[in-house]
């Protein structure tokens, strides 16, 4: 990836988020919308990445303790923040809780400057803050009467801590003397995550009664055929994605990186969505997108 422009790893990146992104709608939409239907899919997809990475490193996986330790905290926190954000979506509204979790490219953009001493400019502090505002218009208001609530609140704020995690911990071995060992560290993460994904698993069926596919539109072949796809498929954008995300935590500042990752991918979900699904926007949601796109502006000066 050296020889590769900033520029074309970024809209990768971003098209491989997207995609999933939209993989995952389709599975909620036409397979299972539960807890225990998401942990199926994210153990499909947490192994075909790991497959898929361990692949392109062609099975070398030989890395040091340093990167064997790192990739463990990494792995455990990424599953933590999922397992928190899945609590927070279940009790509390979705709107507000995209919100404040994906609020976490704050912890991220101001430890750059906290702990690798990264200068932030005006231009970017006005990003930043306009990246916020984006987030809040952007994110469509639940149909649903879900109540906000102290627990609810408090979950959200444990998940916004993770995902800011993720991006700190990808920052601290990408400026390593181990940064060499990407592949090795995202193949140990993921095979983490695929485990926490199966254990996760056993408590969910218990939880939802063993109704794990109650959105299902057709037989068990074609459920078991849709996960499949969606799952490797969205394997394969998740590893390409993350793989790329890793690299170039160490090349640039993450007041710059991460708000364009977070922010513009939910952009383009929100523009992706309108088109394919036929989503109507509404004012607020139209404001978000121009925000975004003055945000990225700014960002990349």
């Amino acid at each position: 990836m050296e020889n590769i422009p900033i520029w074309i790893l970024l809209t990768i990146t971003l098209a491989a988020q997207t995609i999933q992104t939209l993989l995952r709608r389709v599975y909620c939409n036409r397979v299972s919308n539960t807890n225990s239907g998401y942990n199926i899919l994210n153990a499909v997809l947490s192994a075909v990445c790991a497959l898929t990475l361990a692949a392109c490193s062609g099975f070398n996986l030989q890395c040091s303790n340093y990167t064997l330790i790192s990739a463990i905290i990494f792995g455990v926190i990424t599953a933590l923040g999922c397992v928190f954000s899945l609590v927070a979506t279940g009790i509390g509204p979705l709107s507000y809780t995209t919100v404040i979790i994906s609020s976490s490219t704050v912890i991220t953009a101001l430890s750059g400057c906290i702990f690798w001493h990264e200068q932030i400019k005006i231009t970017q502090i006005i990003g930043i803050a306009l990246m916020i505002g984006c987030l809040v218009c952007s994110v469509k208001k639940d149909d649903g009467k879900t109540k906000t609530s102290l627990k609810w609140l408090l979950m959200c704020l444990i998940a916004m801590l993770f995902s800011g995690g993720v991006g700190i911990m990808q920052k601290i071995h990408q400026t390593s003397a181990h940064a060499n060992e990407l592949y090795a560290f995202l193949v140990i993460a993921f095979e983490i995550s695929t485990v926490a994904s199966l254990i996760t698993l056993a408590f969910s069926i218990k939880r939802d009664k063993g109704r794990v596919f109650v959105n299902n539109d057709g037989s068990a072949s074609k459920i078991c055929l849709t996960t499949a796809i969606v799952g490797v498929v969205s394997g394969i954008c998740v590893a390409a994605c993350n793989a790329i995300n890793l690299f170039l935590s160490g090349k640039m500042p993450s007041a710059v990186l991460f708000p364009i990752l977070n922010g513009g991918s939910l952009v383009i979900v929100v523009v992706a969505s309108m088109i394919i699904f036929r989503e109507k926007l509404s004012l607020k949601q139209w404001i978000g997108i121009i925000l975004g796109a003055i945000a990225v502006l700014l960002l990349c000066l």
